[in-house]
């Protein structure tokens, strides 16, 4: 409480989200289940807004042990990432304040995803690196399905893209 008042903004020592699920389903018609979800968020009446940021900051926010499944009837692809760990601290929607995260993911299909990096909220900016290791290229065979003649049979992707973005 005294943090939020002396800093006037919200204050949070810690954030923790364990197991959090989430099913993700493009059916064969391309709607995306998520969708409806944000649709019946939208018809909700909405607070007048002012239009800044409101002030938040989070010491340490954590996701542990998380679990997202894909299924995409179209293309006849399923896959499952879990655990999905992730930790950002020192989140701020202060001014010029940068907040250090990183994201680790696992397939079932086989690989790794690791995000890590900076941010900052205000202005927007993000730096850092995305890396894959050992995934299977099976799960993008079946988008390549329709416009190559071949198929993935074998092998693993491995590879790191860093990047930077800032939007003033």
């Amino acid at each position: 409480l005294w943090r939020s008042i002396t800093r006037r903004a919200y204050s949070f020592g810690e954030i923790r989200v364990t197991q959090p699920k989430v099913n993700v389903v493009f059916t064969k018609d391309g709607k995306l289940n998520l969708a409806e979800l944000r649709n019946a968020l939208s018809r909700e009446p909405k607070q007048p807004d002012d239009g800044r940021i409101p002030r938040v900051i989070v010491e340490q926010f954590a996701v542990e042990g998380g679990e997202v499944s894909v299924q995409d009837q179209r293309a006849g692809y399923s896959n499952q990432f879990s655990p999905i760990d992730f930790e950002l601290a020192r989140f701020s929607t202060l001014p010029e304040e940068s907040e250090a995260h990183t994201l680790s993911a696992e397939s079932k299909l086989g690989g790794k995803l690791r995000w890590k990096g900076t941010a900052s909220v205000n202005p927007i900016r993000a730096s850092g690196e995305i890396s894959l290791e050992n995934v299977s290229p099976s799960g993008i065979g079946a988008y390549l399905k329709p416009h190559v003649r071949g198929n993935v049979s074998a092998g693993a992707l491995t590879g790191t893209l860093p990047y930077a973005l800032a939007y003033e």
